[in-house]
């Protein structure tokens, strides 16, 4: 199943064999992803768009929501690159 991957490199439950597949997990935890940034990103929007009275809150989110696939899909592509080069 794979699900012990999730917990720290030294647990020891990753070593465990028996009780689970009968395997070893040896792959590093998931990177996180903090919240912070998707905030910081929000307030930084709405800065940016604090003047924009002419937009209607459908608009408003719209274009939040554009910005913000954006941003997540250039943070892929950082994560992918880093990926690549280990």
């Amino acid at each position: 199943m794979g699900h012990r991957h999730y917990l720290s490199q030294n647990h020891k439950w990753r070593s465990e064999k028996g009780s689970f597949d009968g395997t070893i997990e040896k792959r590093p935890p998931p990177k996180v992803h903090e919240t912070y940034g998707s905030l910081k990103f929000y307030r930084e929007f709405a800065q940016s768009h604090k003047n924009a009275r002419h937009l209607s809150n459908v608009e408003w989110s719209r274009q939040f929501i554009e910005s913000f696939k954006d941003r997540v899909t250039q943070l892929h592509k950082q994560d992918d690159s880093q990926i690549m080069e280990d």
